[in-house]
């Protein structure tokens, strides 16, 4: 009987909840060895998943297609966990390797007619006039800070929509639309890892640069063949709809980036009123 859910058994594993059929041993032999079966079955499913993902281009989804789901890690799970990587990894280059950011820093000296609101401003003229407008020598890193924080989730919301974006393009190929979605989930999960490693690479080495140029280009190329593999249809096709893709997804990201500024600009607190106003710009060098 299956200790988990009750279920008889007569295999190894049961076919109710999956739990393995064993003794209710509770011995430091038995930990351990439940402790090295999973951490080897993890292990074993981390290579399995990453080697195709980043020398297959569009195998992942095939196999996800086919039903063949268990052998890998799930495209949502791996997207996830790349892409905090892929973020972690570039907040952290700096202090790996010693490299500071330059500042912009202003000095406000302006004449207080030039910040002060004109009856012609849209409402967003306002908000950037309140939270950025002239900013004080804090503001700049602040805002930068925070818009950088907010690329996460802007790139998460613009998963579906390019998704949708090859569901239009691919309409013909009867696809749902979940199976786009899980190629473009493997598409980010892959450039995800190339970026993670490009950022962990030492600078200032002539291999670094040659490693991220060889990536870059590996990321550019993977697409097409990807969608290949996947769509079953020939380079030339693929390459029109690439453009296609392309003036679309120009369009979608500026948009999403030009929000992702906007909801940066309304999290911030208002600047101080009473902030001189004329402004000189000087770079600081770390």
């Amino acid at each position: 009987m299956c200790l988990n859910c009750g279920l008889a058994l007569d295999s190894n594993y049961c076919p109710n909840c999956g739990q393995h059929n064993t003794s209710h041993n509770h011995g430091l032999g038995q930990f351990l060895h439940e402790f090295l079966d999973e951490f080897l079955h993890l292990d074993s499913k981390i290579l399995r998943t990453l080697i195709p993902l980043f020398t297959k281009p569009g195998f992942l989804t095939q196999e996800w297609t086919a039903g063949k789901r268990i052998r890998y890690i799930t495209p949502l799970k791996l997207y996830v966990t790349l892409s905090a990587f892929c973020f972690l990894s570039w907040s952290l280059k700096g202090t790996l390797y010693g490299e500071q950011k330059t500042d912009l820093k202003f000095n406000v000296t302006a004449p207080s007619a030039v910040k002060a609101s004109s009856p012609n401003d849209s409402a967003l003229d306002s908000l950037f006039r309140r939270k950025i407008g002239t900013p004080s020598q804090s503001n700049i890193p602040a805002i930068r800070d925070k818009f950088v924080s907010q690329l996460p989730t802007t790139n998460f919301v613009l998963m579906p929509i390019v998704a949708g974006i090859f569901a239009l393009l691919y309409v013909r190929r009867k696809r749902f639309y979940v199976e786009h979605l899980v190629f473009t989930l493997h598409y980010y999960s892959f450039t995800f890892m190339v970026l993670s490693v490009i950022s962990l690479l030492p600078p200032h080495f002539l291999i670094t640069k040659i490693l991220s140029i060889i990536g870059i280009l590996w990321v550019i190329a993977y697409l097409p063949i990807a969608l290949v593999r996947n769509y079953q249809q020939g380079y030339f096709k693929t390459i029109a709809k690439l453009v296609i893709f392309g003036f679309i997804y120009a369009f979608v990201v500026a948009f999403a980036l030009f929000w992702t500024l906007v909801v940066t600009a309304i999290a911030l607190p208002n600047r101080p009123a009473a902030e001189s106003t004329n402004s000189s710009i000087t770079t600081v060098q770390p």
